[in-house]
């Protein structure tokens, strides 16, 4: 009766533990698998963080670099500026120099040009004198009394 219902007791309990071994057997298989495909997915996923750290620390590399030859770049025309602002300040200072020196050499040159006008007018007055008979004869008769005022001292 017991092998019509399906065996004996222990039977089905080494059926039932047959198929509980297979099953766990399976899943444990389907566990490995799965398992596997992590570890790829793992070992992929460390290759690329890597590559992108490698990347990360070769781009920090070059714009560290850039960085300083910027900054050395920067410290050159720095120093460029304040030689041009000197030399802009020096030529600064000649230019005030040369113009009063030029405002000088004008108010010399004014008062001689109006003494050379003042003796141009003299010169031509005194040439109109020399021209007039009437004068000459005046400038004689001058000439004549100074001599004799210069003899009797």
């Amino acid at each position: 009766a017991a092998a019509v219902l399906g065996g004996s007791p222990i039977t089905k309990v080494i059926n039932l533990l047959t198929a509980l071994r297979d099953k766990v057997e399976a899943d444990s298989h389907r566990e490995m698998e799965t398992y596997s495909q992590f570890q790829d997915w793992c070992a992929l996923e460390n290759q690329a963080a890597a590559r992108t750290i490698a990347d990360a620390k070769q781009a920090i590399e070059e714009l560290e670099a850039e960085v300083k030859s910027l900054d050395t770049e920067r410290l050159e025309l720095k120093a460029d500026v304040e030689k041009l602002v000197m030399q802009i300040s020096e030529k600064e200072r000649d230019i005030d120099r040369e113009i009063k020196d030029r405002q000088e050499d004008h108010a010399e040159f004014d008062e001689a040009d109006k003494s050379y006008g003042t003796s141009l007018d003299e010169i031509k007055r005194a040439v109109a004198i020399f021209k007039d008979p009437k004068r000459q004869q005046d400038l004689l008769q001058l000439k004549d009394d100074a001599e004799k005022v210069l003899d009797s001292v």
